[in-house]
Parts: structure tokens; C-alpha cells; sequence
């Protein structure tokens, strides 16, 4: 190549030719340690099996100072080349086109561009990437018909409520529903109940230990007296023939086992029917149910080949394996999975819910309860997001708030879970369970209400460390300890009781005057109560039938222990209302029954005396015997 340079101008150089380099003749043949090759030194016999002997082969170029154009016209290698001074080039040739900018590139549309690119694109920024729209992005990603997705999730919906039956036929279908539509779907549509309730525990089977004595002491009528050699005493005397009937009553047995309830009882004792039968559980727990039939090997076989055609619809990719001023909205799938994720049983499970006052014994109710279980729920093809964040995920949001919500399950989890807020409100219309090896609740108000005010159920020992104030009634099957009692008078009468005596030894009982013909006629002798010795003799004093008034708490007493249940039952004790105390009445407490609610109506069912206790018109001053 020879340069001349205008008028010795460095910078004016002018180019006259131009050889061929190295790169050129690479461009058209091999590029050999023996240049200029084989197509030159060797003949053509010894060249049939070269492509360089029977290859076209033409470059022209087109060479300035401020770059180069070149035209590869070379059998399979044509290409164009153009070459900036810079070294930026653009090169077009049969595999790729490629381009090299040496230091910015820029471009302006000044309307509308579409790129499109049907194999594979890789995008590489070294430093920064700024992307500026004015308007709306839309980024869609992998095959948008939606009407493939929806025939791929019907056909797979038979297999998914099927996996939403129970393993046995236990309750209907209780899919929630608004306007014909199912909203909320907790069971298959092919779920029905087949069988029949298990006998209800309460009345059937549960026994508990519970006292059942009659206590029915019956004063005595006095017909004669008990001397003390009668009881085997050795002669020593009896002063209260009651003391004797008392020392010769049977001992009372023992609590023993005995039923809550029973059928004929319980509808009245909580205050519901039997809604199964009478005698049967409300809750299908323990029942005896047909076993569903549900092969998913052979429906999923059925219709894999149908649901691999239409997956071909879908085409390839559709997945996104990112990072706005203003709104951001991403949706990922095309098809909600709404699929049932759970199944529910409203009466599922027979829960111990309150304790209530039988005839035989206090015992604990049961009532149903709803059962829900999970459900396996098919991934639809697509519609899945990971976020996988090695150390902190930090989100903070406006005054809007955060909305999260699913149609399956949603698990919160971490080491320590904190949740905080000016009002936290937890709710489920079936079910809440809160587990832990301790559990704290404190508030400067604290409340635990049953909606349908009935009891709160304790289900183990409970202990008040303070105070503990009722408003309303108490019902002890246990014994009840107690330090001391602060309560009310009210007076009350001993059973009618009459007692022997002796006289004082040495003293005068009276005066005898001796008769005529005797010794000391008409003189005053002295009489005592003992033998000639003065030795009182015992028993031969004898007392009228009497009672003692005294005061003591106010006190309702039952001949049996069932009178005492049969009592709180009448007066409410096992309603959603208070029992009010019955009110202090003076009497002899003995075999009453409580038969009408407390401050209604009065208290008793006429055996309990209620008048005034005067000894007018009765040998004991006790009201006649009816």
C-alpha cells in the first residue's frame, strides 16, 4: 500500500493501493504455515478430495480511510462486512449477523417497532439497564389461550373430586353455594352418606362415680323405752332414744359407677333432641359407614393420553424464571385453580361441650363438631410462583394495606411468629385450634363467651390462684372443702326427740307422808331417785317429746342424693340462665325436693312446712302429718 500526503499534511494522507493480509486470504482459503497452500503448489489429480480446488472464490473490497466495505462472494462463506475506523463494524454473513459498537449505539424510532425473534434471545447489560415507559407494559410469556388451559382442567376435574371424597360414605355434600353456583367447595359432588350413627357415648356407655344413698331416718314414735341393757350397754343409760335408731342405721355405700344419662333424660338435661334417632350420636364419629369406592389409578389412566394431547396445545415455555412508579399487577397462569382443597363433615367429630346435672350423676355432655381434612390438589400447567429469598424478605407497604388470600391452605411459619396490629381479629366459621407447651393470654379485659350461651368447657383441673365469684348457681358432684363459711341465718328444728335420766344422787325428789299403822304415822318422809343407799337408778325419768331451735346456714337437705341434682335440675342449674338462690325459710330440713325454679313461685312441693312453728294443736309443735 502506498500514502501520499497532500501538500505534507499528516492529515490529508492519500491511499494509492492496497495488498491483501493475512485475515483477507483466511476469508477465502485455509490459512496454512505453507502459503500459498495446496490449490497453488499441487496438481489437480492430487486435489480431487479438497473443497479449496473446486470452490468459487471472489472478495471485493472496498477500502477508505474512514472505513471498509467488504462483498465475500465465496462459495458457502458469502457474506458483507462494513468496518468503521473506530473498529465498530456490522457484518451480515450466511449463519449470523454481528455487530460491534466501539462505543455508544443509539437508535430513534420515530413510530412503532416490532422485533420478533423465534429461536432463543439473551440479553447481557454490564452495567446498569434503565428502562423508561411512558405508558402501560404488557409482558406475556408461553401459549395465553385460555380455552386450552380450561379443557385441560375439565378433564382432570373428575379425578380432583374424586380425591375429594372421604374414604367412607359419612356425610353429604356441603359445598357452599350462592345462586345456584358453588362458591366454596369443601366436598365432591359424588359425596353422600350411607350408613348409620354410632349409639351416642353420653347415654350408652360413659359412667362416672357418683353417690345414690337414701338417707331416710324416721323419728321415733316413742311406744316404749330402750333401757341401756337392751343395746348390751353394761347398764350404762341412754338419754336420747333417736341416739339409738341412729347407732342402729345401716352404713351408706359408696359412690359407685352409674350412668350420666339416658335416652329418656338427656333431651331435656341439654336441651336438645336426638337428631340421628333417639340413642343416636349427633356426630358421625364411630358410625358405621359404607367404604367409598375410588380407584384414582384407573381414572388418571383413563384420561392421561387425552390430557398429553392437550398439553401439546400449550406449546413450549410458558414459565418465567424478575424486579416499578406505579402499579404493578402480575398474573401467573391463565386458569384459577379453584379445585376443593378440603373436605368437610359438619358433624365430623363428637366434642365434650359442657357438663351437666343428671338424675344419677353430673357428667359430661358431648356435641358435634365439624371435621375437615385436606385435600391432595393438582397443580394446573402453570399458575405457580416461587420466590426463593436466601436471607431477608423485607416488604413494607402504604396505608392500603396487604390482602392475602387463597382458595387452599395458607401456612405462616418461622422460628418466632409475630403477629401485631391496634385490633387483631381471628375467626373461622367451623374451626380454630391454638396449640402449645404454654400459652399466655393477658388483657386488661379479658372475656371467653360461648355464642350460644351455654357453658365454657374446662376439660381438665382448674385453679384460680385469686378470687372466684359466681353469679349464678354451683353444682358440686365432689366433695366441697372449705375453711371456713360466711353466710346468712336461718333457724332451724332438731327431729323430735325425747331422753331418760336418773335423778341427783342424795337429792330430795319429794315428800311422803307416812299412813296410819305404820311407823310415824302422819310424819313427812323424804323421797329420793335412787335405791335405799341413795344411788340414782338410771332410766327412770323420762322427758316430754321435744325439739331445739338453732341458728345455722341456710340449707335445703334431700333424703337421697339424687334429690340433690333432681333440685339443680329444676331450678336451671343446667340452662343458659342463672340460678338465684332460694331464699332462708325456718324449719325442720328433712326430705325436701326443690320442684319449681328458684324465686318463682316459692321453694318445695308441699312437704316443706312453710308456716309458723307454734306447739298449737300438735303433741310436738310440729305441723300435722299429711
Amino acid at each position: 500500500m502506498y500514502v501520499f500526503f497532500r501538500e505534507g499534511n499528516t492529515q490529508f494522507p492519500v491511499l494509492i493501493g492496497t495488498t491483501f493480509g493475512k485475515d483477507d486470504w483466511q476469508g477465502i482459503y485455509d490459512n496454512e504455515v505453507d502459503y500459498p497452500g495446496k490449490y497453488e503448489n499441487y496438481d489437480s489429480s492430487s486435489t480431487e478430495e479438497d473443497y479449496n480446488v473446486k470452490t468459487y472464490r471472489n472478495k471485493y473490497v472496498l477500502n477508505q480511510k474512514g472505513g471498509t466495505f467488504e462483498i465475500n462472494n465465496t462459495d458457502h462463506n458469502e457474506k458483507i462486512k462494513l468496518t468503521h475506523y473506530s473498529g465498530s463494524f456490522k457484518e451480515l454473513n450466511n449463519n449470523t449477523n454481528t455487530e460491534l459498537a466501539t462505543k455508544n449505539n443509539q437508535k430513534l424510532v420515530l413510530n412503532d417497532e416490532y422485533s420478533t425473534v423465534k429461536g432463543f434471545k439473551n440479553s447481557f447489560t454490564g452495567k446498569n439497564f434503565d428502562e423508561i415507559i411512558l405508558r402501560d407494559k404488557y409482558k406475556k410469556i408461553g401459549n395465553l389461550n385460555e380455552s386450552f388451559f380450561e379443557e385441560w382442567k375439565k378433564s382432570f376435574s373428575t379425578v380432583q373430586d374424586i380425591k375429594q371424597l372421604f374414604d367412607i360414605k359419612r356425610t353429604n355434600n356441603n359445598n357452599i353455594k350462592s345462586n345456584g353456583d358453588i362458591i366454596l367447595k369443601v366436598n365432591s359432588n359424588e359425596q353422600t352418606i350411607d350408613g348409620s350413627f354410632a349409639d351416642f357415648p353420653v347415654t350408652n356407655s360413659r359412667r362416672y362415680l357418683g353417690l345414690n344413698n337414701s338417707n331416710s331416718f324416721s323419728s321415733s314414735g316413742f311406744p316404749q323405752l330402750n333401757i341401756a341393757a337392751t343395746l348390751g350397754g353394761g347398764g350404762a343409760p341412754i338419754y336420747d332414744e333417736n341416739i339409738s335408731l341412729l347407732k342402729s342405721t345401716d352404713p351408706k355405700s359408696p359412690a359407685s359407677s352409674t350412668m350420666g344419662s339416658n335416652n329418656e333424660n338427656w333431651p331435656d338435661e341439654s336441651g336438645k333432641p336426638f337428631i340421628n334417632g333417639i340413642g343416636k350420636s349427633p356426630s358421625t364419629q364411630d358410625g358405621k359407614w359404607e367404604p367409598q369406592v375410588k380407584d384414582l389409578t384407573k381414572e388418571i389412566l383413563e384420561i392421561q393420553a387425552d390430557l398429553m394431547i392437550k398439553e401439546k396445545n400449550f406449546g413450549l415455555g410458558g414459565s418465567e424464571i424478575i424486579e416499578i412508579s406505579k402499579n404493578k399487577l402480575e398474573n401467573i397462569g391463565t386458569v384459577m385453580n379453584d379445585y376443593g382443597s378440603i373436605r368437610l363433615d359438619p358433624i365430623g367429630k363428637l366434642l365434650d361441650n359442657e357438663v351437666l346435672v343428671g338424675t344419677g350423676t353430673t357428667y359430661v355432655n358431648s356435641d358435634a363438631g365439624p371435621l375437615l381434612e385436606y385435600v391432595d390438589v393438582q397443580d394446573l400447567p402453570g399458575g405457580t410462583y416461587n420466590l426463593n429469598v436466601n436471607n431477608r424478605f423485607n416488604v413494607m407497604v402504604g396505608a392500603g394495606g396487604i390482602n392475602l388470600k387463597s382458595y387452599g391452605p395458607t401456612n405462616i411459619s418461622g422460628s418466632i411468629t409475630n403477629i401485631a396490629g391496634q385490633q387483631v381479629n381471628i375467626g373461622s366459621e367451623n374451626e380454630v385450634n391454638i396449640d402449645g407447651k404454654v400459652i399466655n393470654i393477658s388483657a386488661e379485659i379479658l372475656r371467653i363467651r360461648n355464642k350460644r350461651q351455654r357453658q365454657v368447657l374446662i376439660d381438665s383441673g382448674l385453679g384460680v390462684s385469686k378470687n372466684l365469684v359466681i353469679g349464678g348457681g354451683l353444682s358440686v358432684e365432689g366433695e366441697v372443702f372449705l375453711q371456713h363459711v360466711t353466710a346468712p341465718t336461718e333457724t332451724q328444728i332438731t327431729n323430735a326427740t325425747q331422753t331418760l335420766g336418773q335423778t341427783v344422787q342424795n337429792a330430795v325428789i319429794g315428800w311422803a307422808i307416812v299412813p296410819p299403822g305404820g311407823s310415824y304415822p302422819g310424819s313427812t318422809i323424804s323421797v329420793y331417785g335412787g335405791t335405799l343407799g341413795g344411788v340414782p337408778v338410771p332410766d327412770t325419768l323420762v322427758t316430754y317429746p321435744h325439739t331445739h331451735s338453732f341458728e345455722n346456714l341456710p340449707l335445703t337437705l334431700t333424703e337421697k342424693n339424687e334429690g340433690v341434682r333432681i333440685s339443680a335440675k329444676n331450678q336451671g342449674i343446667n340452662s343458659e340462665n342463672r340460678v338465684i338462690a332460694s331464699p332462708q325459710f325456718n324449719n325442720q330440713k328433712s326430705g325436701i325436693e326443690v320442684t319449681s325454679l328458684s324465686g318463682q313461685n316459692g321453694v318445695g312441693d308441699g312437704r316443706t312446712y312453710t308456716g309458723a312453728l307454734t306447739a298449737e294443736g300438735t303433741a310436738h309443735g310440729l305441723p300435722p302429718e299429711e
